[in-house]
């Protein structure tokens, strides 16, 4: 029998008929939010429907926070609300929408906007045990949180794998519903970027939209709220192909949007200022418009070592000081960045799942370091020198980090953990 279609009644099964059934629908349109939001005039009120639309988007969706809400409640009024004509989970998606249902309407809470502020607080207060504060996370925070207050535009760019993104993205999540958190897609194609960010916004859902149609939607939600974008990935706003009389399509889109209210945080590349630069240099495009709009720039430093054994208590949280030292030598004596730590921990814990261990201890990071990541590393390194020697270059270039003399290979004798060192253009950060 086929893999895709099955005989019922005589006739084949097609899957199509069943792509909209009511099941597969979630989440509620951003477009009717932002109308509500619109005749309420409570800024804290309309934070709680934007908060309230933004998880109706996830799996769980409102049924999640209905079933949170009720676990609050005493045993008699969790039964009461459960077997009530209209469960709380509808009232939810009534209130976020229906211009006649107040929050006063929502039966079984005695006070919803009270339950639902704690809520709210307690998932933001989840978000931030999620992170560790390194210096990157502090910059990117006191970033974000001077655009969001002044609804002003900001850029900040740093190296890869120093935790901006993770940053970003948690920054975003502590202020559920008010500020979306988009990846800017590395492709040309304009219907792959609005429909990126149209699915953080909840709105053009469907694969019936053209790209014109999904602006369009998207312009009108983040041009009747007050809703904050933060664009990771931007040096992808910049086009991957360059035209003497172009404009770049999706920076003006950025600036159109800011000129009308939205505040904007882009996080990116030091590929972001080149690629501007080339840009300039090649078209007749002047950069200026977008520049006077930038109202602050933060190049981001390198991790720490400080910021580093962050990172390794947030990632173990019960591991040793030896375990924790492993952990940050290794990540000072080769990449410098929070993804040695993050791989080398992950690498731990496979192996010790497979030898029957709930956790990862120093004999699993050792054998994480020296069979996993010191091969990959070497690899990678050998691969870089053949195709510098295949451009008739040279391979100096190609020394990875070395911290004061400790080589990666020290890390998992041991000879490198107690006094890890870091290299003088990280340890002047």
């Amino acid at each position: 029998m086929s893999n895709t279609r099955y005989a019922t009644r005589g006739s084949p099964l097609k899957h199509e008929r069943f792509c909209s059934a009511p099941e597969y629908e979630r989440g509620i349109l951003a477009t009717f939010v932002a109308k509500k939001c619109s005749l309420i005039g409570d800024s804290k009120l309309a934070a709680l429907l934007w908060f309230l639309q933004q998880r109706s988007l996830v799996l769980s969706g409102l049924g999640e926070v209905a079933d949170e809400l009720t676990a609050q409640l005493p045993a008699n009024h969790q039964t009461s609300l459960k077997t009530s004509e209209s469960r709380l989970a509808e009232q939810l998606e009534r209130l976020c929408v229906d211009p006649e249902f107040g929050f006063a309407d929502i039966g079984g809470l005695a006070d919803p906007v009270g339950a639902l502020t704690a809520y709210r607080a307690r998932c933001i207060e989840k978000a931030r045990e999620q992170i560790a504060f390194t210096t990157i996370a502090q910059r990117m925070f006191e970033l974000l949180d001077f655009a969001f207050n002044t609804r002003s535009m900001v850029l900040a760019e740093g190296d890869s794998r120093l935790g901006k993104s993770r940053a970003a993205r948690t920054w975003c999540e502590m202020h559920p519903g008010l500020a979306r958190y988009v990846e800017i897609p590395a492709s040309n194609d304009d219907r792959t970027f609005y429909a990126t960010v149209a699915e953080s916004l909840g709105v053009a859902k469907g694969s019936s939209y053209n790209g014109q149609q999904i602006n369009l939607r998207v312009m009108e939600v983040l041009k009747n709220s007050r809703l904050m974008l933060v664009l990771d990935e931007a040096q992808f706003l910049w086009p991957q192909y360059n035209r003497p009389h172009g404009t770049p399509a999706r920076i003006q889109w950025v600036k159109t949007l800011f000129d009308a209210g939205v505040p904007m945080g882009l996080v990116a590349m030091p590929e972001f200022s080149r690629w501007q630069q080339l840009l300039v240099e090649k078209t007749n495009w002047s950069d200026a418009q977008f520049r006077g709009r930038l109202s602050r720039y933060v190049r981001l430093p390198l991790l720490t070592e400080q910021d580093l054994t962050l990172i390794a208590r947030q990632l173990m949280p019960a591991g040793n000081v030896t375990c924790i030292k492993l952990l940050v030598g290794y990540a000072i004596s080769s990449k410098c960045n929070a993804s040695a730590v993050a791989e080398t921990l992950k690498s731990a814990r496979y192996r010790a799942r497979n030898d029957g261990h709930s956790e990862a201890d120093v004999t699993d990071i050792k054998k994480a370091i020296q069979e996993d990541q010191l091969p990959t590393e070497r690899a990678l390194l050998s691969m870089a020198k053949q195709r510098l020697r295949r451009n008739g270059r040279g391979t100096s270039a190609d020394t990875p980090p070395n911290l004061g003399g400790v080589s990666a290979a020290a890390v998992f004798d041991g000879s490198a953990v107690d006094e890890p060192h870091l290299p003088e253009h990280a340890a002047a950060q």
